[in-house]
């Protein structure tokens, strides 16, 4: 089993702070895996309310009377560790911290994020985010996440594997390829990235025979090397990889450190080592989702040959 199969494949999953109100955003993962039709058991924690939307609400994380594989929490930033162990004993192994208040939001946030990250490491438990929206599965109709999209969209399990640090933008793309019929197989809203990152993300959705392009929107890249090793490995399963790099200006780096504490590198060497792996680098997200699109149909060869052909006639 894959370190990651807790988060994508949960066959339980607890949602801590859940709201009664399922238009409220903290109680749009209940909904989501509601309405398409979540396989596994579910356990809302909400002390004020019996049963949210059918479904028995428990108090605390201690009351859940079964075993978890995944945590979504959704409780102020001042909580979280205490709520990570209790989700620990209950036996999750992966944990989705919609939460904000960390590295984003200065010292006293950079220092609770450490702590969140070195508690995980203790409790042996992989940590989504912090200040992320969650995740999709739509091959095993997992949608985990206070994302709007499957709330608006059927999102049917298509060939791309999407990964965004920006939540806005990673619903932006689910709802822009619903449009245009194009359809996600996994989707990541990463934010922090304070443990999983992008390149561990993709290396996942590279298992699967499936997935036949990966893109990204991204602010910074934590692990650059690795990122490196699993655009190497796409280009061997022949997966096209495309990326859309915000925050390139003074101000957008500015912006990038405040809204998941990226930081990003030197621009031209980013540029040199995207074209040496064949990374497809576009400007905005209807780029991004229709690149991928064609690339998924086509392979990866079209992307490196420098060559395409369109035609208005057969």
């Amino acid at each position: 089993m894959h370190l990651l199969d807790p988060l994508f494949r949960p066959r339980a999953v607890a949602i801590v702070g859940a709201s009664a109100n399922l238009d409220k955003v903290t109680g749009r993962p209940l909904s989501n895996l509601l309405r398409h039709g979540y396989p596994g058991n579910i356990y809302p924690v909400n002390p004020t309310a019996t049963e949210i939307a059918g479904v028995r609400c428990w108090p605390a994380v201690t009351a859940i009377p079964g075993q978890i594989d995944a945590a979504y929490l959704a409780v102020p930033a001042a909580e979280v560790l205490g709520t990570l162990e209790a989700c620990a004993s209950r036996g999750a192994k992966a944990a989705i911290v919609y939460s904000s208040g960390f590295a984003e939001a200065g010292s006293e946030g950079v220092r609770r994020q450490a702590d969140l990250v070195a508690l995980a490491r203790k409790l042996g438990v992989r940590i989504a985010g912090p200040n992320c929206l969650g995740i999709l599965n739509t091959r095993d109709r997992i949608m985990l996440t206070a994302s709007s999209a499957p709330m608006e969209w059927p999102l049917p399990a298509g060939h791309i594997g999407l990964v965004s640090q920006s939540g806005a933008l990673c619903s932006a793309c689910l709802s822009r390829g619903a449009d245009r019929g194009i359809a996600f197989r996994y989707a990541v809203a990463s934010g922090n990235e304070a443990d999983i990152d992008l390149s561990e993300y993709f290396g996942w959705m590279l298992q699967d025979p499936e997935v036949r392009a990966l893109c990204a929107v991204i602010e910074g890249l934590k692990q650059p090397r690795s990122f490196i090793a699993v655009c190497r490995q796409a280009a061997e399963r022949k997966v096209p990889v495309v990326l859309c790099r915000l925050g390139r200006s003074g101000s957008g780096r500015r912006a990038a450190a405040s809204h998941t504490g990226s930081i990003l590198g030197d621009e031209q060497a980013f540029l040199a080592v995207a074209q040496r792996l064949g990374v497809v680098l576009v400007n905005d997200l209807d780029n991004l989702v229709e690149t991928a699109q064609v690339l998924s149909r086509t392979g990866s060869g079209v992307a490196n040959s420098g060559v395409a052909v369109v035609s208005h006639s057969g």
